[in-house]
């Protein structure tokens, strides 16, 4: 998200959208205030003039997706609308001359209809307005002759032709760091199910997936139970798959772990590399006539288990802290993972395997709870075999 020069980085892409579509050097692309717009010289001449900037109600204290975690929550950015007043100047004062600079910059605007964050990148990376998730649009602001007056008056200046246009939404990184969210424990989902059977047909499909002690996702060495109905069949496969696989993983389920509703499999780390992340999981069905049928898969996530070396870690003399761990499943080659501590998501190194060993710098005293994220699955915090809300105490540590 931008930093605290966006707006000196849109006002300055904003101009050079205009010195590149007029493309005459003898034309001056000024960004000065209307009283002192105009040089002694009269030149050919564009004035962009910043004159208000505005919150933008529908951004403001919003928390917009953020990279590389989407589950980050508070630092609300600062969210502005940004309002510009194009003044056009002919040679000498010659107002058919500003005419022509008018139409080239409004034919220019009704083009770009937003700025392109290549250029925000190429005029002034350091601000970060390119790396915004929302577009800057180009909407052009059609400005009564009385606003025109009064902002002409307000800057003692006399009147020239002008146009306004109001760019939106630039959005300011707030400096308060964000804290990530933890997970929800149990999720309260009252649906009202289609008893009617009869209007279910023949046709096999899966619905939900019953994981262990009401965990958010599957562990190494869970017996799963995935429901559904029609299940039944002379053979049942169950497909998984997932991105960071080449081949699909196929798992027979024998008769005695499958009834017409339930399918039951263990994630039985013999067979195949696991990784942690999302699956895709669906099941083949073969009936006695020869017919085979798929289901629609239903996606559901394998979450990676850390297990630390040391609990107990006093801080180095730079005020660093190492904190060593075993991941299970072990990190696979293109996986991005981070370690989070405090709110923070430190960066573990791609394909780093075990064990695994992150410097925290600028470590936090304390005692804290550790999650690892892995893509897009995070690492249960709570021991959710407990019967109260608790985080699991081995995965705590405790940093001096």
């Amino acid at each position: 998200m931008s930093t605290t020069i966006a707006i000196e980085a849109v006002t300055d892409v904003l101009r050079t959208i205009l010195v590149d579509a007029i493309s005459d050097a003898s034309v001056t692309v000024s960004t000065k205030p209307l009283n002192d717009a105009r040089p002694n010289n009269k030149p050919s001449q564009v004035n962009v003039f910043l004159y208000r900037v505005e919150h933008n109600a529908a951004l403001r204290n919003s928390n917009l997706p953020a990279r590389p975690n989407q589950a980050s929550v508070g630092g609300f950015p600062l969210a502005l609308d940004l309002y510009y007043m194009l003044t056009f100047y002919g040679n000498g004062d010659d107002e058919k001359d500003g005419h022509r600079l008018l139409g080239i910059t409004m034919q220019t605007l009704e083009y770009y209809t937003s700025l392109q964050p290549d250029d925000l990148e190429a005029i002034m990376a350091s601000a970060l307005v390119h790396e915004q998730i929302e577009r800057i649009r180009i909407t052009p602001q059609d400005l009564s002759l009385e606003d025109i007056s009064r902002i002409w008056t307000m800057t003692q200046s006399p009147y020239r032709l002008s146009i306004g246009y109001q760019l939106s939404a630039v959005l300011i990184e707030n400096p308060i760091p964000k804290v990530d969210a933890l997970p929800v424990r149990e999720r309260n989902i009252v649906v009202a199910p289609n008893t009617d059977l009869s209007a279910r047909g023949n046709y096999p499909s899966l619905l939900a997936a019953d994981l262990p002690d009401m965990q958010q996702g599957m562990l190494l060495g869970d017996t799963v139970t995935l429901r559904g109905f029609n299940l039944d069949g002379e053979t049942v496969t169950l497909v998984l798959e997932t991105t960071h696989w080449n081949n699909a993983l196929e798992i027979p389920i024998p008769e005695l772990d499958r009834t017409d509703t339930t399918l039951t499999f263990t994630v039985d780390n013999g067979l195949t590399d696991w990784v942690a992340g999302t699956y895709s999981i669906y099941a083949v069905v073969t009936r006695s006539e020869g017919r085979i049928y798929q289901t629609k898969p239903i996606i559901v996530p394998l979450l990676p288990v850390m297990t630390l070396d040391d609990q107990t870690i006093t801080r180095q003399g730079n005020g660093s802290a190492n904190i060593r761990f075993d991941l299970t499943p072990e990190l696979g080659a293109e996986q991005n993972a981070a370690l989070l501590i405090a709110g923070r998501l430190v960066p573990i190194a791609q394909g780093d395997q075990n064990p695994v060993n992150v410097t925290v710098e600028d470590a936090p005293l304390g005692t804290f709870a550790l999650r690892v994220r892995v893509d897009d699955v995070t690492s249960m915090v709570i021991d959710t075999a407990s019967e109260t809300l608790e985080y699991d105490e081995s995965i705590k540590v405790t940093i001096s």
